[in-house]
Order: C-alpha cells, then sequence, then structure tokens
C-alpha cells in the first residue's frame, strides 16, 4: 500500500486514535500486519495492538487473510501465485524435504489457471519493474504486459536484423 491510500489509512487510524484489527506476530516477526504496522508507525502509534499466532500454517493463514482481505484480480493473484511457487513442473527431486508448492497448487489456492501463474512467472523474469508493479497492482493485464514484451523483442530483433553499415559521406 502507497499513495494517497496508505495517507488515507494513516489518516483513518489517527481518527480513531488506534487500529480496529491487530497485527498477528509470529516467532517476533509480523505474520499479518505489514501495513497496518507502517500506518501506525506514520500515526505517530508506537505500540499497536499485537497477538501472537498458535496455529500450525502461518503460510496458510496470511494467504487466507490476504486473499479474503482483498479483491484481487486476475492478474494480482497470478503475481501471487507465481511468487509463492518454488517447484516447477519436471523439476528434479533434489529439494525433497524442504517444503515447496507448484505452480499448480498455487494456482488451485489462488482459482487461477496453472497458464495464469506461468504467464506471472515470465513478467517477474522478463518484465521491467514498472511493468511489474502494473501487474502486482492490478493497473495491467499480465495479457497485456507479455503483449508489450513480445512487441518490444520483436522490434529489438527487427532492429538488429536491419542495421546496415552505410559508407560515410565523402568514400
Amino acid at each position: 500500500m502507497r499513495g494517497q491510500r496508505f495517507d488515507s489509512f494513516v489518516a483513518n487510524i489517527k481518527k480513531r486514535g488506534g487500529l480496529i484489527e491487530p497485527i498477528t506476530m509470529y516467532e517476533g516477526r509480523i505474520l499479518d500486519g505489514r501495513n497496518r504496522w507502517l500506518a501506525c508507525e506514520a500515526a505517530g502509534i508506537t505500540d499497536p495492538p499485537m497477538v501472537e499466532y498458535d496455529g500450525d500454517d502461518p503460510r496458510g493463514f496470511v494467504f487466507s487473510k490476504n486473499v479474503e482481505r482483498r479483491q484481487l484480480s486476475e492478474t494480482q493473484r497470478g503475481m501471487i501465485a507465481a511468487r509463492m511457487s518454488t517447484l516447477k513442473r519436471g523439476r528434479p527431486a533434489k529439494n525433497v524435504g524442504i517444503p515447496t508448492i507448484t505452480q499448480s497448487d498455487a494456482a488451485a489456492l489462488l482459482h487461477i489457471s496453472r497458464d495464469t501463474v506461468i504467464q506471472a512467472a515470465k513478467v517477474i523474469e522478463s518484465g521491467t519493474l514498472e511493468m511489474i508493479d502494473q501487474a502486482d497492482s492490478g493497473e495491467r493485464s499480465l495479457h497485456a504486459i507479455l503483449l508489450q514484451l513480445t512487441d518490444d523483442k520483436r522490434k529489438a530483433d527487427l532492429h538488429s536484423a536491419v542495421t546496415v553499415d552505410l559508407p560515410l559521406a565523402g568514400r
């Protein structure tokens, strides 16, 4: 959260004199409520309400809280799933014992297709920071960004193919 939305959140916290929902901690770290923490800090609240997470699935808790809290577009869910997935199809089993989530599992959790996760991963891997921010915020779709990436690559390939050494004048 940033910009006007963050500023409004800070103003709302100041007006109410604090948070409605406490920050959830886990092993000394913020598990849920990073934006609430930052907004309290900006509002001058030095001791915001906190609760300790006592469940057995912190990743699932965070995922559930954030998906329930927000109206995320398919593009935004794809970006989350791409970052969540740590194991690609066909990858060697050398990571046995390390908690992993596949692209298919991440897609299922976020109610999107695996293709959407793959597209988001391409944006993360090949896109500019601006493109990634646009996808994260839902400002642009994965499809639009991938079309631009494809078009930019085609133009670059075409430019390099037609670049010719021209003789200098007077030779």
